[in-house]
């Protein structure tokens, strides 16, 4: 459908053939509208980007807004990225052999840290991926483990395979994920011998809280047991 042939007035469903949603705009309903006004086109060819072999919806200048964001970002839609075909040869390329021995993934990593590539365009994280080629498969619910303690290390040597139970025991054995607590925190204002004179004193909660330098609301939180439970 060309622009000359959309209807200007508005009607009850979209006026793109074989569209039964709503109209909104100049006969067509908000999807369509969106094509026509950035392409100046509406028809189904241009729903999904134009690049061969991605089903993405189209988004602008008939790719879809990953192309379109890489187009933008370097004049090439299909720029960036790295997609392996061999998992063991994104391995081979993109390592390296640290001074504390451990083979660091130099590619992408998720947020905590561990490695992360993709295998004929499937997210994968990379320490899995490298115990599967050089160990074997990995069973259903089981998990990868470090030895070295170390995200981005994806050396068969330091892997190996536990339970969630295995993982949090190998966790908190190595003093990861505790947080500190009282005076240990590096925020902390009182101590724990403050709190407990904090708790017996029987002066109204702005007295105390001058007394100590903190807010009224601290010693509420303290007195109530909300904060410092420990103690």
């Amino acid at each position: 459908m060309d622009v000359d042939s959309i209807k200007l007035k508005n009607s009850v469903n979209c006026s793109d053939v074989g569209c039964a949603k709503p109209a909104k705009k100049r006969g067509l309903c908000q999807l369509h509208y969106g094509q026509w006004y950035r392409c100046q086109v509406v028809s189904s060819e241009v729903r999904k980007c134009s690049i061969d072999g991605c089903d993405r919806p189209f988004a602008a200048k008939n790719l879809c807004q990953w192309h379109h964001r890489r187009m933008i970002k370097s004049g090439d839609p299909l720029a960036g990225g790295f997609s392996y075909d061999s998992p063991k040869k994104a391995i081979e390329e993109r390592t390296v052999r640290s001074l504390n021995g451990c083979l660091e993934w130099t590619g992408a990593a998720c947020h905590i840290g561990y490695g992360r590539m993709k295998v004929s365009g499937v997210k994968k994280l990379a320490h899995r991926v490298s115990y599967e080629i050089h160990v074997g498969p990995i069973p259903d619910g089981l998990f990868v483990l470090h030895r070295c303690d170390n995200p981005r290390c994806v050396d068969p040597a330091h892997l190996f395979l536990g339970t969630n139970q295995d993982n949090m025991d190998d966790m908190n054995a190595k003093n990861r994920g505790r947080k500190a607590r009282g005076s240990a925190s590096g925020c902390a204002k009182l101590k724990e011998s403050d709190v407990l004179k904090i708790r017996n004193d029987i002066r109204n909660i702005r007295d105390i809280a001058a007394s100590y330098g903190v807010g009224k609301s601290t010693i509420g939180y303290i007195k109530s047991r909300v904060t410092w439970r420990h103690v």
